[in-house]
């Protein structure tokens, strides 16, 4: 068995032997060495002297390497002598772990000398053998105060005050600022819930508040200790209004730039807001002893501050609202009291309760389809089902559905009408249809959104099956892990002998319990969690079995884990399956978990460059976590004295140089350990705990027994993007609701048992996803009670949940404050009588090319069958269904089964004041107020035979019976039938496999595609499926594009059973198209039948080996001079790919053809490549192109795409009218909003329908422009002037074609002229004054115009450059026929410009289009020419475009002259070349590696079959390029391992473990948007000057051959010249 080790360790297990059982290999995998449990070797040292934080107070802490022995005498040996004043009173005590030493209070800003004498001894009995002496001066103590709670709502019956943290402060003025309800929304969103009001943010914030009290506090804490303390507010009548109160604090007698300051409001009224899509339900409960409230005066107020809705709670504490998207927050009012809830904050975090499922809607619709997988090319068939909440009939209605691709445009919308109750629609993909996630948005009326997603890639069916077993319960670290595998053929054979390639990964389960999201398990610091075992590398025994035993290398570890095992069954041509297994291992039966209760931010981390999210919290404030101990199931176990530790990780950051590396940057880690607590943890609950933080890096550890640890590292420090404390989303406490049925039917009663962790009160509910059907307040006693809940007739439906709120009491003398809990069950109604059984009668195996009858049984328990019964079957290929494990749509779970929790739980008890601490006195107060042109060349044509069919709905007779034929394909493999059956109100599904196979089964692995000059040596699979030996004679032949290079006929003789391989060595011939191979097989002996021979054909797309190239010729053709190019002009590209354009005028010619097919063809529709390419659609017809040789569509359907295109544009208008790049939510547009608004107008004109106010919304934001050039910003322009000299112009043109343009702005902008920097925006100004009438400045700008050059080095974000500029010129001054010899000069400009220019943007492009359309239709002199001295000439009086094949440039061009006028003449020539094209690199360059998985450089000369390869380019930029589209294609014996199918594709974040720098560079880089196709590698990203952008892809030799290698490319979309050409190797060499 071949190994392939990647670890250094591995030389100290080899020790054990291997079985010797071929099938059972052990891998055994590297384990890394464990920390020494004795510490008796160990001397004893000392590890850090420093000054921390303890209990509030400062104190030295002296930290050893090991424990102490606590029972010598510590003071002889320690000593602290203060520098100044000698000696220092108090005392060392030894902390509980005895490593540490620790000093308490000592006096700031003071010089310490800390000595040990040799001789300490350490519980191993080892001593200190030098003496220690050390000095240290400690901190400064700054004085400090702040609020010390983060909620809102001080319970003023219960609590005393309002929380703060004082240190060393012994007086503090508030100021008491009450909020004015019209401000208030404003407000809450510029405060953001912030702990300080810095003096800028008064000046805006306190606009809309009145000083309502000023008061001075005597706080008087322990010196130099930080203590909580309360500021009693209960005597201070100005407070006692109702209303939302700002205090701001501040030390008495000084001044700072930023004050404490918090909001708050008085109230005893605790408010639950249950929001549902259309009503709010409301429940009023006091704070004080959770009884119901009534007469609460509830209202919803907008961001304005006006009162929405309104209403009085009654007298169980409920009220009912309407719905309101404007609602911003509520206001609860009762005489003095004021509570208030934020609905712009987080609700409720829900995620521990079984509230998961499918949308609840009053309006069930089923989508569905027999797969969700698609090629680009194919026809997605979808189907629908409506029905009421209860699974009954509606009355029929059409169903809107939108068809959206990845990028968010909609690429066309139907209005789906049923048949017979059946919805039924069909879409068919283009052929270069956008890969990645799709998905059908349907509404059915009622605007709640409804979504069915299905993939489109370049996939492959599988044509085996991979099954990896592995024990489903979590195992104890110290056991082996076993997984079984099987692998077969779908046609029914085992995949006997077969190679399965693997990996082998340990990884970190930090959230390990899937019941208890967001608690993490194990410990962060622990070594060795995340690592690569060894390759797995075997062959299936005879029957397709293998058992793979992981010898045990984890067991020194403490955290649970994951052990992943990556498996990849290989074809005999080397395509893999690939399936991965997870082996959850626990390193005891119950661990404790760790929940942050504030949110991740994303931490810089300068030595890497990189950000990654960790849990902050604003430094000088608590740190609040919540800690359960739990098994692998989330049962909430109790524990006793678990020892929570807080552990200040310290960073002493350091530069050292080497001459090797220069300067680095180093740091020295401590881990200091700061506070401790020792915690119990009650069954089915979790406990609190919170410690104070100052600023820095911090971990939190839990331990549980002597090895356990948990933890959780933390960041404490200022964070600029908000101080919300990360979502706010808070986690109630559970109440637990049983059951005592499965299910009820109406008329019944639930006795429904409730317990809450304590006695409390509150309410009970019964709640669908559209309101709250029943409710009643309830009062649980300690111990649980029982509720009895009538079931009501029209509560029929299936997204029904109990729903509990119970308040717990607060208590006065600790000043707790009340908590809630909350609890959430699905209340089942009984279906099952409902439930329609199929049964599928059809036989187990059939051949292929026959019809196959299903008889169809249908079923009802409980029941007689309903009268229309009706049946759909489709029959996919399971290789197709496997590739995203798609499972068998059935009504009936759609329709019965349990639904989302659909309502959102807000409430005030997560903003309650937490109380505490000792209370401060009131010293005083007072008063106060396509795709001919994708990058790269064509894609060749992959062939893929997908197999899936659905047939038409039936109706099954009185009976329930019927009989469905179905057409079985040539084709083997296994197909699943799938069925779904329904009546009015009865659903169900059925499934069975069907395996189709021939006799003799012969199967071609061939590759993707091959091109031109590749050998590559298939493999042909042949399995005797007979009960006989058979020998058989083999005869290849093929055809096209390919060639054989190895025998034509063979023999075989295949016993019974038996699969043999042949090898069809292949060569592919130069050119572009197809090939096949042609496979006939006779002699197969069968009794009773006389069997011809069987012919089976492959067919294998061909391109060149290297990208497209563009030859330009131009001439100027005189009388006597006739222009002659040559066929060896074109020797360097392959005569077979040829094609050509040429051009004629007696103008300066530009290639109208070759800009307009350009622009077809497009591959990325942002905003301005969607209006570039639609532009030529508005003004040529079908016959037009025809004549110009471009291949078009019909003109219906170009009129159909140009309306699909300002469907689109108009989806990306802004909410201000503005446009955005690729979306409604991108950054605004400012040129393009002219560019784009200018092609609508035409469009509209034009006899296109626009949606509504597109127009005009556009118009008011270029007014805008003109009017308020401040309103245009430059992001990465070089020249914010210039910019908005281009944009005003712009938008003043489009305005003065419909005469909107104002005038004066006009003139205003028109004496702003010296900060142009494009000649095309002052002619654009000059045509704008022209059509408003001013006659006198309108020719001078367009002459200054025509004279002004661009400067070519800078960007300055209008999309231009010289050529587009030009060419937009001479359109606007053929269109408004001005000037006709500023014209011509501007036309042999732009020639010169374009000559031997070969790559052009889409901005180019269309610019060109149109200068070249209105030359087009320009009447000149009379003209002939006589091409390749054929008569009669050809002649006109205006540009001739004329398309050329390989046929006739073979042969050369001759064109002469008989008149006396110069012609212009113009060539392109387009075709593949012979050799690759050399490295390029203007402004961009690309580099392209190739590493094995263990991270070494690959030998591309010497792969195997089968083997990974992870592939890095490197993209660097000379300039940032926010467009840079990158092109790999791949040599045909590489297939890409896609990640957007990840449960059926290799992990690249797994399998590139050896790169993890390269993974990290990725993650950094702004890409936009990634595909992987059969022939290539596609990205769109953004690259910065300062650091190149990493991709990494990760492929996979498959066919043995040797194949040219294609260069990696990369350019800039906008500018195209921008671009570069990698370095390749020669070769690739695949072994078999």
């Amino acid at each position: 068995m071949k190994k392939r080790i990647n670890r250094l360790l591995f030389s100290m297990l080899i020790g054990g032997s291997l079985l010797s059982v071929a099938t059972l290999p052990v891998i055994p995998v590297s384990a890394e060495t464990p920390a020494a449990s004795a510490q008796a070797s160990k001397p004893l040292t000392i590890i850090d002297l420093s000054e921390l934080q303890l209990d509030g107070a400062a104190a030295l802490v002296l930290t050893f390497n090991q424990p102490l022995d606590d029972k010598q005498n510590l003071a002889q040996k320690v000593r602290l002598i203060d520098d100044k004043h000698g000696k220092v009173d108090g005392g060392w005590e030894l902390s509980s772990n005895r490593k540490a030493l620790r000093f308490r209070h000592p006096e700031p800003s003071r010089q310490f000398t800390v000595t040990v004498d040799s001789g300490l001894r350490a519980a191993s009995g080892e001593t200190l053998t030098m003496a220690y002496s050390k000095k240290i001066t400690t901190r400064d103590i700054e004085p400090m105060v702040g609020f010390a709670s983060r909620g809102s709502l001080l319970p003023l019956r219960i609590a005393q005050g309002l929380p703060v943290l004082a240190l060393n402060v012994d007086q503090v003025d508030v100021d008491f600022f009450r909020i004015k309800n019209a401000g208030l929304a404003e407000f809450l969103s510029q405060w953001n819930y912030g702990n300080n009001l810095s003096t800028w943010q008064s000046q805006e914030l306190l606009k809309t508040s009145q000083l309502v009290y000023t008061g001075r506090f005597e706080l008087n804490p322990a010196r130099n200790t930080r203590e909580k303390l309360q500021l009693p507010l209960k005597d201070i009548k100005p407070l006692q209004q109702p209303g939302v109160y700002l205090a701001v604090m501040k030390q008495a007698g000084t001044y700072h730039y930023s004050m404490p300051a918090t909001l708050f409001t008085l109230s005893d009224i605790g408010l639950s807001l249950h929001r549902f899509p259309t009503q709010f339900e409301l429940f009023a409960q006091s704070l004080e002893n959770g009884a119901p409230l009534s007469g609460v005066s509830i209202r919803l107020l907008n961001d304005k501050g006006q009162v929405l809705q309104k209403g009085t709670s009654d007298s169980s504490g409920h009220l009912r609202l309407n719905a309101d998207e404007k609602g911003k927050f509520l206001l609860a009012m009762k005489g003095e009291q004021t509570s208030l809830i934020d609905l712009a904050r987080p609700a409720l975090d829900l995620a521990e309760f079984p509230v998961a499922g499918p949308e609840g809607y009053d309006k069930q619709l089923f989508v569905f389809g027999p797969r969700d997988i698609y090629r680009p090319g194919e026809t997605v068939i979808v189907n629908a089902l409506l029905r009421d909440a209860d699974g009954k009939p509606l009355p029929a209605q059409p169903v809107k559905a939108e068809l959206v691709q990845p990028d968010g445009e909609v690429v066309r919308t139907v209005v789906w009408q049923p048949q017979d109750g059946f919805y039924q629609q069909r879409f068919a993909l283009p052929a270069s249809a956008m890969t990645g996630g799709w998905m059908l948005r349907l509404n059915t009326g009622d605007n709640q959104l409804r979504q069915w997603h299905f993939r489109v890639e370049d996939f492959l069916p599988e044509r085996m099956a991979l099954t990896l077993k592995n024990d489903q319960q979590p195992q104890p670290a110290d056991a082996d892990i076993t997984f079984d595998i099987e692998g077969r053929y779908l046609y029914g054979a085992p995949a006997a002998g077969n190679q399965l390639q693997g990996q082998l990964y340990l990884r970190p389960a930090r959230e390990a319990v899937a019941a208890l999201p967001g608690y993490q398990f194990g410990d962060i610091t622990e070594q060795g969690l995340k690592r690569s075992l060894d390759d797995v590398d075997l062959k299936l025994d005879a029957n397709g079995k293998a058992q793979l035993t992981v010898d045990n290398q984890w067991d020194q570890l403490h955290s649970p884990l994951n052990l992943i095992l990556q498996a990849s069954l290989l074809e005999t041509g080397g395509r893999p399956v690939t399936r991965r297994a997870t082996q959850a291992i626990w390193p005891a039966d119950a661990l404790p978990g760790i929940r942050p209760l504030f949110g991740n931010k994303a931490i810089y981390d300068y030595r890497s460059d990189s950000y990654h999210d960790e849990p902050t919290v604003p430094e000088n404030s608590l740190a609040e976590f919540d800690i359960v101990y739990a098994n692998s199931q989330g049962a909430k176990l109790a524990a006793d004295k678990l020892d929570v530790r807080l552990i200040r990780e310290r960073r002493d950051y350091y530069w050292s140089f080497s001459d090797s590396e220069g300067w680095q940057s180093r740091y020295d880690a401590k881990d200091l350990q700061e506070d401790e607590q020792s915690v119990s943890i009650p069954a089915d609950g979790s406990t609190k705990v919170s410690f104070p933080v100052e600023w820095g890096s911090y971990r939190l550890e839990v331990q549980s027994g002597e090895k356990i640890i948990s933890s959780v590292r933390f960041q404490a420090g200022y964070d600029w993007q908000d101080n919300t404390n990360g979502t706010g989303a808070l986690r109630p406490d559970q109440v637990k609701l049983k059951l005592d049925k499965a299910a009820y039917q109406p008329g019944e009663t639930v006795h429904l048992q409730v317990e809450s962790p304590t006695a409390g009160k509150g309410y009970l509910m019964v709640e669908s996803s559209s309101g709250t059907l029943w409710w009643q307040p309830l009062t649980v006693p300690q111990g649980g009670t029982q509720v009895d809940v009538p079931i009501a007739a029209n509560w029929q439906r299936h997204d029904l949940y109990f729903s509990a709120i119970v308040v717990r009491e607060g208590d006065k003398t600790s000043g707790a404050t009340p908590k809630r809990a909350v609890g959430l069950l699905h209340l089942p109604m009984a279906t099952e009588a409902r439930r329609l059984t199929l049964t599928l009668d059809a036989p187990d195996k059939v051949r292929p090319e026959q019809n196959l009858t299903v008889n169809v049984q249908a079923s009802r328990e409980g029941g007689p069958l309903p009268d229309k019964v009706h049946v759909l079957l489709s029959a996919v290929d399971s290789g197709v269904l496997s590739v995203t494990d798609y499972k068998t749509p059935d009504p009936w779970t759609a329709f019965f089964g349990r639904k989302r929790y659909n309502v959102d739980q807000y409430d005030v008890f997560g903003q309650l004041i937490e109380s505490g601490g000792r209370l401060a006195a009131l010293r005083f107060g007072g008063d106060g107020e396509d795709e001919s042109m994708t990058r790269g060349g064509k894609k060749p044509v992959t062939h893929v035979n997908i197999v899936a069919q659905q047939l038409q709905a039936v109706t099954l007779d009185k009976n329930g019976k019927g009989a469905i034929t179905l057409p079985i394909p040539a084709f083997n493999g296994e197909l699943r039938l799938m069925t779904q059956v329904w009546s009015d109100d009865s659903f169900g599904a059925a499934e069975r496999k069907l395996v189709v196979a021939a006799p003799l089964v012969s199967e071609l692995a061939t590759p993707r595609f091959l091109a031109s000059g590749d050998s590559a040596s298939l493999a042909l699979d042949i399995t005797n499926l007979t009960d006989l030996p058979q020998t058989l004679k083999v005869d290849l032949t093929a055809q096209g594009l390919i060639g054989l290079s190895g025998a034509a006929t063979q023999n075989v003789t295949l016993a019974k059973g038996e699969r043999t391989t042949l090898q069809v060595p292949v060569t592919a011939k130069t050119g572009f198209g197809d090939g096949e191979v042609q496979v006939q097989i006779s002699g197969l002996n069968l009794p009773g039948e006389t069997v011809r021979p069987s012919q089976q054909t492959w067919k294998i797309g061909v391109r060149p080996p290297y990208p497209a190239q563009t030859l330009n010729f131009a001439a100027v053709i005189d009388h006597d001079r006739p222009w002659q190019v040559t066929a060896a002009a074109f020797a360097g590209l392959d005569a077979e790919t040829l094609s050509g354009q040429l051009t004629l005028s007696n103008r300066p010619p530009l290639n109208i053809a070759s800009y307009i097919s350009a622009l077809y063809a497009y591959p990325y529709g942002c905003l301005e490549q969607t209006t570039s390419g639609l532009w030529p659609s508005l003004y040529t017809s079908q016959a037009q192109l025809s004549a110009m040789g471009i291949k078009t569509s019909s003109d219906d359907v170009r009129r159909a795409a140009v309306d699909t295109g300002i469907a689109r544009l108009a989806g990306m208008q802004r909410a201000d009218g503005s446009f955005g790049l690729w979306s409604k939510q991108s950054e605004e547009e400012f040129w393009l909003t002219p560019y784009v608004t200018d092609f609508l107008l035409r469009a509209s004109e034009a006899g296109y329908a626009l949606p509504p106010d597109v127009i005009d919304r556009a118009n008011a934001r270029l007014l805008r422009y003109l009017q308020d050039p401040s309103q245009i910003t430059a992001g990465g322009s070089a020249d914010t002037d210039a910019l908005r000299f281009s944009v005003q112009a712009y938008a003043g043109l489009v305005l003065a074609r419909q005469q909107r343009a104002p005038l004066g702005a006009l003139r205003a902008l028109y004496e702003k002229r010296d900060k142009a920097k494009s000649g095309l925006a002052l002619m654009q100004l000059g045509v704008a004054l022209k059509l408003m009438g001013d006659g006198q400045r309108s020719p001078l700008a367009v002459m200054q115009g025509a004279t002004l050059s661009r400067p070519e080095s800078s960007w300055f974000g209008d999309y231009g450059s010289t050529v587009r500029d030009e060419g937009m010129m001479i359109a606007l001054l053929a269109e408004y026929q001005l000037q006709p010899e500023l014209q011509n000069s501007l036309l042999l400009s732009l020639s010169k410009e374009l000559n031997g220019k070969r790559w052009l943007s889409t901005q180019e492009n269309n610019a060109l289009y149109l200068a070249a359309r209105t030359l087009q239709t320009a009447q000149g002199k009379d003209w002939q020419a006589i091409l390749q001295g054929h008569q009669p000439p050809v002649s006109s009086s205006g540009p001739v475009n004329k398309g050329l094949d390989s046929q006739q440039l073979t042969q050369g061009v001759d064109v002469s002259n008989p008149g006396t006028a110069p012609l212009y003449g113009s060539l392109n020539v387009v075709g593949y070349p012979l050799t690759p094209p050399q490295p390029v690199s203007h402004m961009l360059s690309v580099k392209r590696e190739y590493f094995t998985l263990d991270g070494k450089p690959a030998d591309l000369n010497n792969l195997r079959s089968g083997e990974l390869l992870v592939v890095r380019l490197t993209v660097a930029a000379k300039r940032r390029i926010s467009d840079a589209l990158v092109v790999d294609l791949l040599p045909a014996g590489l297939e890409l391992e896609n990640q957007n199918l990840a449960d059926s594709s290799a992990s690249l974040g797994d399998s590139a473990d050896a790169l993890k720098e390269s993974m990290m560079d990725m993650q950094q880089a702004n890409i936009r948007h990634i595909e992987f196709r059969d022939d290539r590698f596609v990205a769109a990203l953004a690259v910065d000057t300062y650091r190149p952008a990493t991709l990494m892809y990760l492929a996979r030799a498959v066919t043995p051959g040797i194949y040219h290698m294609p260069p990696p490319q990369v350019e800039s979309m906008y500018v195209p010249e921008w671009r570069a050409i990698g370095a390749t190797p020669q070769q690739l060499h695949v072994q078999q």
